[in-house]
């Protein structure tokens, strides 16, 4: 049995062999708000936006900036962060790409306990 940093490490050395590149960037965030027992999600400032994977480029960075949406759920059904990704193997529709669960395997899972992304289509959020 691999541990999940192992398989995540598999996972990037597959894609990297593909010649398979990737970025996403999460632009906002649930805040708890323990007052009224809710989540809700917040625009981030500029300098707290979460961006990975950790060897993208600047010019990969500002096309994830203007891709395709995602957010991140957890098991209760809250929302824990949304953003945008590209991938260069389908630039125009990264849930088609190789590196489709990137945002969910860099960062959702270990940063906010996330186990569902979704994506937008047709103006409707999609389990991937």
């Amino acid at each position: 049995m691999i541990s999940h940093a192992m398989a995540q490490q598999i996972v990037k050395a597959e894609l990297a062999a593909q010649g398979v590149r990737y970025a996403w960037v999460i632009t906002q965030e649930a805040d708890w708000d323990s007052d009224k027992d809710v989540m809700p999600v917040r625009r981030l400032p500029d300098d707290e936006v979460i961006e990975g994977l950790s060897g993208a480029t600047a010019e990969e960075l500002a096309k994830a900036r203007t891709g395709q949406r995602f957010r991140l759920v957890d098991d209760d059904k809250q929302v824990c962060g949304v953003g945008t990704m590209w991938a260069s193997d389908f630039p125009d529709d990264w849930t088609q790409s190789a590196a489709c669960w990137a945002p969910m395997d860099d960062y959702g899972r270990g940063g906010y306990g996330a186990t569902v992304l979704e994506y937008v289509r047709d103006d409707r959020w999609m389990v991937l």
